[in-house]
């Protein structure tokens, strides 16, 4: 689906109103329940319902077709599905759905904040690039294969199943303590799993995050035009090396291909540069520039082992230092005013390269050897044992008494109880988990790493930011 054909539709083909109407004409009042079986084409206004005086349906199906837009959705519908449609936004909800369906269409945008009585959302197969403000009500989220690179799932205390598979989701704020029943997240790259936020420090996160999130959106934008550039500047390189009579006129051709500015179109071309920390696109007119002009800082990162270990290093090259020094003061090599002033410039040094290294010190142990976590870990692995010895009690009551709903209890012990409990120690024990596949052996195999790699990095500079993005 392009934008031609949406809008060829709604301006050669738009009969949805009216063939609603044509369906509403043929039912009994008041309507409990609109169900159309077949295509429906254009723009969808549901405000021919109460001109007809056909009252609020609780449900309305609309199967696969070509319905554009929903237009004032009245209060009091409950259930709203329209998949395999080409709706592109959604917005202007009545408060009263419990349950939204808009499976595989091509939304981009979509506004549920004030969906408070939402049950179940299922938004798969769409152009999602990001759901905020998801209503607490929720108990089963279904967002596959969108592009969305974030969750928050803030404040939904009853959440049964979550399903975020195929998403480039590295992400998932405020994950429930006790896990989710059904988590399905195939084919997602490691995602970070953040438990709950205190109030007071939840703006300078959200801030943070928003930072964060605005320059993985402008660094996509930046390879995608460079991506754009270079193809089309090898496009031209091929047709006239192509067209040449010869490669010695093709080679010299070659020198003639000016490629046009991304911005202001003139044959100038583009420079794109990666400097330290830095990704830049500019206009190739040196002397009468446009103002084209990106730029994007992205942080002085380093793994925050080799920080630890360099402090190390220069801790220990200090030390060496002033064992030197006392030595030299000692077998009268220096005097000792001179070696007074020598020892304090090299203790100074030592206190703040070992006051560094005791922060990195600090971070492995948090990372690595956290208290809490194994204390969690332990708390869960306490209660699973719990879980397990009242099925044992239940196991043993069964064989005496052949009541079946004590082996319904156990089996709901298990999915309901105990799963979560080992989905989340693993975890905890784990945050990255991957499922990679190797097309040469055709072998598939696991990765496991205690520590989310976002956590290892460690940012010596500035936040990363937008500095300017024109183009």
């Amino acid at each position: 689906m392009n934008k031609e054909e949406r809008e060829q539709i709604i301006s050669n083909n738009n009969s949805a109103t009216e063939e609603l109407k044509k369906y509403l004409e043929g039912s009994t009042k008041p309507l409990k329940k609109i169900y159309i079986g077949y295509a429906l084409f254009g723009d969808i206004d549901f405000s021919i319902l109460k001109e007809m005086n056909m009252g609020v349906p609780e449900e309305v199906i609309f199967e696969e077709g070509k319905i554009t837009n929903l237009y004032n959705i009245p209060e009091g519908i409950e259930t709203l599905k329209v998949n395999k449609n080409i709706l592109n936004t959604l917005d202007n909800l009545p408060s009263s759905l419990t349950c939204l369906q808009i499976e595989e269409n091509y939304l981009q945008k979509v506004n549920i904040a004030n969906l408070t009585e939402l049950k179940e959302l299922n938004l798969s197969h769409n152009k999602l690039e990001e759901i905020q403000d998801l209503p607490g009500s929720l108990m089963d989220i279904s967002v596959s294969h969108n592009k969305l690179k974030m969750l928050d799932l803030k404040n939904i205390d009853n959440l049964e199943s979550l399903n975020v598979s195929n998403n480039t989701i590295t992400l998932i704020e405020n994950f429930p303590e006790n896990g989710i029943p059904n988590f399905i997240m195939e084919n997602t790259p490691s995602i970070e799993f953040r438990g709950n936020i205190p109030d007071e420090q939840e703006d300078k996160h959200k801030e943070k995050t928003r930072k964060k999130m605005e320059v993985k959106k402008a660094l996509n934008a930046y390879f995608k035009l460079k991506s754009k550039y270079e193809k089309k500047v090898h496009d031209m390189r091929k047709a006239v090396f192509k067209n040449a009579d010869s490669r010695k006129q093709g080679m010299e051709l070659l020198k003639t291909i000016k490629p046009t500015c991304i911005h202001c179109k003139r044959k100038v071309g583009t420079i794109f540069k990666t400097t330290t920390n830095y990704y830049q696109a500019i206009c190739g007119d040196a002397e009468n520039p446009c103002k084209l002009n990106i730029k994007i800082y992205t942080g002085q990162f380093y793994h925050y082992e080799s920080q630890l270990h360099y402090f190390n290093q220069y801790r220990e090259v200090s030390k060496s230092s002033i064992i030197r020094e006392k030595m030299n003061n000692i077998f009268s090599f220096t005097e000792d005013d001179e070696a007074k002033e020598i020892f304090e410039k090299h203790l100074e040094e030592y206190n703040l390269e070992n006051e560094l290294y005791e922060e990195m010190l600090d971070t492995h142990k948090e990372l690595f050897f956290n208290y809490d976590k194994k204390k969690e870990i332990k708390n869960k692995e306490k209660e699973i044992y719990e879980i397990q010895q009242n099925n044992k009690i239940l196991i043993e009551e069964y064989k005496k008494t052949q009541n079946k709903e004590l082996i319904k209890q156990i089996v709901k012990n298990n999915t309901e109880q105990q799963e979560p409990l080992f989905k989340k120690i693993s975890q905890l024990n784990n945050e990255v988990q991957e499922v990679n596949y190797d097309n040469d052996s055709g072998v598939y195999s696991v990765f496991k790493y205690p520590v989310h790699i976002d956590k290892i990095e460690i940012n010596t500079d500035e936040e990363p930011v937008v500095k300017d993005f024109i183009n």
